[in-house]
């Protein structure tokens, strides 16, 4: 039986990391050696300064299938490493991917704006019930493409329901901002994951661009999970403190959230795969539309 996945955070840590046979070794500079088998991380998070770890370990993790985020101080993944090891037919699926024409594009950005502003309306069911019915309208208005960025309009209707009207959604403060970096971190690299191991390609997106950005599709494909870290620090108050141990276990928890997909409730971590794979087939023409998650009251309960 495999183990069920993690994500390792180093955040706070100094010393070293090393591999010794089956195990993620870190010996801290003050304190004692852990250990953590390989196939039991899901991605290793690395925020401090004064961790080092060797070039053999991190040929494990790839082959482990891990994936290693290293942030910056305010939690923003300033770089991602991805398995190369992927699907048996990344050149076939990267090669549709590849020659995806901007019709679909458009049309699948539809469906998933559609997903992100359902769950968006789903995490204020609880929280402000009265701006439920205004983000499903406008779910429902979302045309091809987005031309008319209900997405944005969604925002602004979202942001202040949920943590109040003084909040403002900046990644680079240190206010509940840099909760919703860790979160949004652990969903990145679960998507990330999901992404590779389906054979696609990070830097071909349906929607968001940029040349210093090789992960767009990543971008793409988490809205609709984003909510999910939202109502979590939504939890904690609206100040929630330092960004601490608890903090982080709690925004973890976002990893074991049942979300509803084609085939019943599942983890975020499998939602992502099935995601992922539906794009996939839907490049190859073997599927008409994405699997994309639906979030309810239930989803949030469980994570919390």
């Amino acid at each position: 039986m495999s183990l069920p996945r993690q994500v390792l955070d180093l955040s706070g840590a100094a010393g070293h990391l090393s591999k010794e046979r089956g195990f993620l070794v870190f010996q801290p500079l003050e304190g004692e050696v852990r250990k953590v088998p390989l196939d039991a991380i899901l991605s290793l998070l690395i925020a401090a300064r004064q961790v080092t770890l060797s070039a053999t370990l991190l040929c494990a993790l790839a082959e482990a299938g891990a994936l290693v985020l290293v942030c910056g101080s305010n939690m923003q993944p300033q770089a991602i490493m991805t398995p190369l090891v992927s699907h048996h037919e990344l050149s076939k699926r990267a090669a549709a991917q590849a020659a995806m024409k901007a019709p679909l594009k458009k049309r699948l950005w539809q469906t998933v704006v559609q997903a992100k502003l359902r769950a968006q309306a789903a995490a204020l069911e609880l929280a402000a019930p009265d701006h439920v019915a205004r983000l499903k309208h406008l779910a429902k208005s979302v045309k091809s493409g987005d031309p008319e960025n209900l997405e944005a309009q969604g925002a602004q209707i979202y942001w202040p329901a949920l943590m109040g009207t003084a909040f403002r959604r900046r990644p680079e403060m240190s206010d509940a901002n840099m909760h919703l970096n860790y979160g949004y971190a652990i969903v990145r690299a679960c998507v990330a994951r999901a992404v590779v191991s389906a054979g696609l390609l990070p830097s071909l997106g349906l929607f968001h661009r940029g040349s210093r950005n090789p992960f767009v599709l990543i971008d793409d494909l988490m809205e609709p999970y984003r909510p999910l870290v939202d109502r979590l620090v939504y939890a904690r108050g609206a100040d929630p403190g330092p960004l601490d141990r608890n903090a982080k276990a709690a925004l973890v928890a976002v990893t074991s959230a049942q979300v509803a997909q084609e085939r019943g409730m599942v983890t975020l971590i499998q939602g992502c795969h099935d995601l992922a794979t539906s794009l996939a087939l839907v490049l190859l023409e073997e599927r008409e539309k994405l699997d994309l998650p639906a979030l309810s009251a239930l989803s949030f309960s469980n994570a919390l």
